[in-house]
């Protein structure tokens, strides 16, 4: 689990075995006696690497999420087109689960579950982060008359949408997530979220003034 910060193989393979049990069981009714053995190391060990569970349970996922949020902002940051950025940033969305299942599922089981304890509360802190910086990448689509601005953040929330079901799918059902996912999400989103002169005016498909065809934006 490259996210662990500790170097060091006994850490990494507490954490993974932690996200698992986490994910299967619930953080709440996870001991750390249980990951202790399942991991293969003494109690101390554990909290020598994480100082606690809830340590253990930060590290899986703030580490993480903040380096997702991080990313999005980078490619917020950088020049480019709204929709390869767009595509870009769903692309990370997906590699976020594609990368670490079991610490995905944790995630996961942690939003949609009770809400009980501070590091529940984590992935919701993350969360809004994250939408504002789907929603501003979104909105700069509108400014480049590629959606409705009136459509900003229903095109937002179903984007977030599709790509939370689409993980789900993969995590708990084993349905891939192929290399083409993101473009393919992102086009037709756009085509059912654009405005009326952006999905039929021929012009602008032809490559007339203000912006290139959707299919050129998204394999650029």
């Amino acid at each position: 689990m490259g996210e662990v910060s500790k170097d060091c193989e006994i850490a990494r393979r507490i954490a993974r075995v932690a996200a698992r049990l986490f994910a299967e069981r619930g953080y709440e009714c996870t001991p750390v006696r249980l990951i202790a053995e399942e991991a293969g190391v003494a109690k101390p060990t554990l909290y020598h690497y994480f100082g606690s569970k809830e340590g253990l349970a930060r590290e899986l996922l703030s580490v993480p999420l903040a380096r997702l949020v991080g990313r999005l902002q980078e490619l917020l940051d950088a020049p480019g087109d709204p929709i390869p950025r767009l595509v870009a940033m769903t692309e990370a969305y997906l590699n976020f689960s594609r990368e670490d299942p079991e610490r995905a599922r944790f995630v996961h089981a942690l939003f949609f579950g009770p809400k009980g304890s501070e590091v529940a509360s984590e992935p919701l802190r993350y969360s809004v982060c994250l939408r504002e910086r789907l929603a501003e990448a979104v909105g700069r689509a509108a400014e480049a008359g590629l959606v409705a601005p009136e459509e900003v953040d229903a095109c937002t929330t179903a984007l977030r949408g599709l790509i939370v079901i689409r993980a789900m799918d993969f995590l708990y059902q084993g349905k891939p997530m192929g290399a083409d996912l993101a473009p393919r999400l992102v086009k037709g989103l756009i085509e059912g979220f654009g405005r009326p002169a952006v999905k039929h005016d021929p012009g602008r498909e032809a490559g007339g003034p203000g912006a290139a065809s959707l299919g050129e934006s998204v394999d650029a």
